[in-house]
């Protein structure tokens, strides 16, 4: 994003003292993020917040993938549920659960043998067997073309009571940084243009002078949860 246009729309909108971060938007084509693998074999959790102003049109788009295994992902489907898929097997949430309208607050844990996926509040569990393998995200397998659209953030995962991954997803560059062990991604068939500033107005993030496209508006908003 032009950094002396997000000055001044910062300057006009923003106010003094307020909250601003900048936000991705995957356009669902090619790009995607590789990370360095991430492999669970024990009590775990993965948080992330994601939104998408359209549903996935016959076909799903995915959060989370591994590029060599279909066996491996976290997907949203068309008629908005969605799956986490182990090696073991797969949890999947009723219908609906996912909004087109707001942020998708995504819990994934393991304590034991018991696996629970939780979408905006709806829970599902099972024993679904590990490891989860993560090497990517936005993308399922490489050449799946079932890459994500829209915006996702805030990615943390814990190992057995430790966080090993930290993805904020807040970095205005190709680079997407781990916080945590240095373990960054880049974007691949990015643009400059997918990043955008956005304001805190307490209930939802407020663009700053995107581009458009990719993003909707210039002042786009992402509605909180």
């Amino acid at each position: 994003m032009n950094v002396l246009r997000h000055i001044m729309y910062q300057i006009i909108f923003g106010g003094v003292g307020t909250f601003t971060r900048y936000f991705r938007r995957n356009g669902g084509l090619t790009a995607f993020v590789p990370i360095p693998v991430i492999t669970l074999n024990s009590d775990l959790e993965i948080t992330l917040s994601a939104w998408s102003d359209r549903p996935a049109v016959s076909f799903p788009y995915t959060m989370l993938g591994n590029s060599t295994s279909g066996t491996h992902y976290l997907v949203v489907y068309d008629d908005l549920r969605v799956q986490l898929q182990a090696a073991g097997g797969a949890l999947v949430t009723p219908l609906g659960v996912w909004s087109i309208t707001k942020e998708n607050k995504i819990v994934i844990t393991r304590v034991g043998t018991l696996v629970t996926l939780n979408v905006n509040g709806t829970t599902v569990t099972g024993t679904t067997e590990l490891p989860l393998i993560f090497d990517q995200i936005y993308k399922y397998l490489t050449g799946s073309g079932f890459n994500f659209v829209g915006v996702i953030s805030d990615i943390r995962v814990t190992d057995n009571g430790t966080l090993i991954r930290s993805y904020a997803m807040n970095d205005n560059s190709d680079v997407i940084v781990d916080s945590v062990n240095g373990q960054n991604g880049v974007v691949t068939n990015g643009s400059a243009d997918d990043w955008g500033v956005f304001a805190d107005k307490s209930t939802l993030w407020k663009g700053q002078g995107l581009t458009v496209p990719p993003w909707v508006s210039i002042d786009q908003e992402l509605l909180k949860e």
